[in-house]
């Protein structure tokens, strides 16, 4: 059984901007982070195994600018079985999270800015199994090749000519997205 875990504070799932209709956006300059503090070898004790810690809210990199980044707001995460694997050091199909990484996880996000020639735009809700920065983390920096973009309803019916159902964004956590 799969568990979402809601990272916003209400029920609006996205970020506060600066203005009404602006792609401003308000970012907080320290964020919530779950890192993997030592291995488990019986029941989980999240207080000693994944401590909470505050950290900075990461910015872009001073480089060329040209690889598309995209910093996101995490939404959702999931909590799957399989996480109890990566924090062993056991040898498993993925490699197992390191002592003081993030907790890797897939994760449900907003984008929040672009930096380079990218197809996301703010305010796109996409999808990312965390491959390359970890999960548990309510803001990050990643390769816009790296997530996979959550069509909306309208841009559903405009490509494929039919109503969609209307589901759960958590759906593409599940039988729509990685697990």
């Amino acid at each position: 059984m799969l568990h979402y875990h809601h990272l916003t504070n209400n029920w609006s799932l996205h970020t506060p901007r600066a203005e009404p209709n602006s792609d401003a956006v308000m970012l907080p300059t320290h964020q919530k982070v779950v890192r993997l503090a030592h291995r488990p070898t019986t029941d989980i004790d999240p207080s000693y195994h994944l401590p909470l810690t505050y950290e900075s809210v990461p910015t872009f990199p001073d480089d060329d600018g040209k690889a598309p980044l995209v910093l996101l707001h995490r939404l959702y995460l999931s909590i799957d079985p399989a996480m109890r694997g990566w924090m062993s050091s056991a040898r498993s199909y993925l490699p197992p999270v390191a002592i003081n990484a993030v907790m890797r996880g897939a994760t449900l996000s907003e984008v929040v800015a672009v930096r380079g020639a990218s197809r996301l735009k703010v305010g796109d809700i996409v999808s990312e199994f965390a491959g390359e920065a970890g999960g548990w983390q309510e803001y990050v920096i990643v390769s816009a090749r790296s997530v996979r973009k959550i069509e909306t309803w309208s841009e559903l019916v405009d490509n494929h000519q039919q109503t969609p159902r209307e589901l759960p964004l958590t759906i593409h956590l599940s039988v729509l997205g990685t697990t």
